[in-house]
């Protein structure tokens, strides 16, 4: 018997504006319409608890900029949300596949963290002017929901 084909769905974009008392900032909101699945959403929750995480992800930005940050998440959750980690982590080649720790270099630490949010939740929300960039982010990581929005 072949399996079902799982329809594929384009996220949702919104547009918020958040105020503060003098700064008026443009965000972008990425929402899967489809929702987080309660397993996801209860796997997030683990993640901000910094519960049962079994990975770290350093993530640094380019050369010229220093700031570099390590996310702790859950391997299980990388490899069913994104393709990049999935061939990564399953994959017999690859040292890191079975690692507690992974270096991703040339990428930006606060897209990658939207782009993580919205693999845990099916939300993000960027800047408008960091779009383009999370996106990228986004593709690279093969999050197929996030960057087929655009």
């Amino acid at each position: 018997m072949a399996p079902r084909g799982r329809k594929r769905t384009r996220a949702a974009v919104e547009h918020s504006v958040s105020h503060t008392s003098t700064v008026l900032t443009d965000m972008i909101m990425l929402h899967d319409p489809n929702g987080s699945h309660p397993t996801l959403a209860a796997l997030a929750a683990l993640r901000e608890e910094d519960s049962l995480c079994d990975i770290e992800i350093h993530v640094s930005g380019a050369p010229d900029k220093p700031a570099a940050r390590t996310f702790r998440a859950h391997r299980n959750v990388l490899a069913a949300t994104s393709d990049y980690f999935r061939a990564l982590l399953l994959g017999e080649r690859f040292a890191d596949s079975t690692g507690p720790k992974l270096a991703i270099s040339e990428m930006s630490p606060s897209c990658f963290e939207a782009a993580l949010d919205f693999m845990y939740s099916g939300v993000a929300q960027v800047s408008e002017s960091h779009l383009v960039r999370m996106l990228g982010v986004a593709a690279r990581l093969q999050v197929r929901r996030a960057w087929r929005t655009a």
